[in-house]
């Protein structure tokens, strides 16, 4: 019996290194390896394993690129700066008709997209599983007839589900579950919509930028969800900083990025413990820029950074930077970005029985 234990726990510490795309497929070779890979607390512990620090020079953190000029959705490793190659995802619709794919955030390996004509979907793009979101009545993300919405895709820890935030330009706030498979409408939000971004998902909450008033012109704060309670709170942004056209995470940490359409800037703000306004840091930068998003930090002092619609490997010891080459994708197009690592977490959550399924 012990001999059998120390075989079993041998082979799930061997499959647990292992990358998702081989998982799957050794799903086929027996039915216990089946139930094994499939089981709960084994997709905990892979999901733990791979999240284990917050750097992405690993093989399982990937990018996602889409455009609206080209609705497809396109996922690239780059364990290598230049070598990185984009591969097409093939994701299910309902329908094939649709004209442009926007990506809302991703968590845990589930990346939120929304596409025409107002569809939903929740991907695992190493999977390739896919779940589509009920509409929310007849309304629709895109469509001109219809009003738009700025949404969040988070994952609520403690009560293992995750949620999408909807708000609507009137102000109405409307939280869909994933475990429930239902949306409710849970208040109103109690900002200034300033732009319609996507919400940045850290630390069990989502977070945008916002104002107190409509007036783009006053102080600008960080409005932030909290998926568990379902309650808005502020997030002070340094005193220094009154206008910011973004926020982003970097490392595990949430960060203001200060640029603009016409100023150039070489600095940034990261928070380096969550909601105490006295540590916020600035983070000097030796590229100037107008619109900046973080992607990853790399274990080696580098970070991966999308500036001014080009992607960088910037290092901030020696203050050097090189492109980030990417092979396979169309020349001359501008792409959207996301990062998502690979996980065998399934999309459709509400499926599950045991309780324990993906933590982080």
């Amino acid at each position: 019996m012990a001999k059998a234990n120390l075989v079993h726990d041998v082979i799930i510490q061997i499959l647990l290194r292992l990358p998702v795309k081989s998982l799957c497929r050794f799903k086929s070779v027996c039915k216990y390896w089946h139930f094994l890979i499939s089981d709960p607390h084994f997709v905990r512990m892979h999901l733990n394993l791979a999240t284990r620090n917050n750097c992405i020079n690993c093989q399982r953190w990937r990018l996602c690129l889409t455009s609206f000029s080209l609705p497809s959705v396109y996922s690239v490793g780059y364990e290598a700066y230049d070598k990185a190659v984009a591969a097409k995802l093939d994701y299910p619709l309902k329908t094939d008709c649709y004209d442009e794919v926007k990506f809302i955030g991703s968590c845990n390996g589930l990346l939120c997209v929304a596409s025409e004509p107002g569809i939903l979907l929740l991907i695992n793009p190493s999977t390739r599983e896919a779940e589509e979101i009920p509409r929310l009545g007849n309304r629709r993300p895109f469509t001109q007839s219809s009003l738009p919405y700025m949404y969040g895709f988070g994952y609520a820890h403690s009560i293992n589900d995750y949620k999408l935030v909807k708000i609507s330009c009137k102000g109405c706030v409307f939280v869909y579950s994933l475990r429930a498979n239902s949306w409710r409408e849970v208040g109103v939000f109690p900002y200034g919509i300033l732009a319609l971004d996507p919400g940045i998902q850290l630390k069990g909450a989502i977070h945008w930028v916002v104002s107190h008033s409509m007036d783009s012109t006053k102080s600008q704060v960080i409005g932030a969800f909290d998926l568990v309670k379902e309650k808005f709170w502020d997030v002070s942004p340094p005193a220094s900083v009154k206008n910011f056209y973004g926020i982003g995470v970097f490392g595990e940490c949430l960060c203001i990025l200060p640029g603009s359409d016409i100023t150039s800037h070489n600095d940034f703000w990261i928070m380096k413990s969550y909601g105490i306004k006295e540590s916020w840091t600035k983070v000097v930068i030796t590229i100037p820029y107008f619109r900046m998003k973080p992607l990853g930090v790399f274990e080696n002092h580098k970070a991966l950074l999308e500036i001014d619609g080009k992607l960088v490997v910037y290092n901030f010891i020696d203050e050097t930077y090189q492109d980030l080459v990417i092979h396979g994708i169309p020349d001359g197009i501008d792409f959207e970005v996301e990062t998502y690592i690979e996980s065998l977490v399934s999309p459709h959550l509400r499926l599950a029985t045991r309780a324990d399924i993906w933590i982080r």
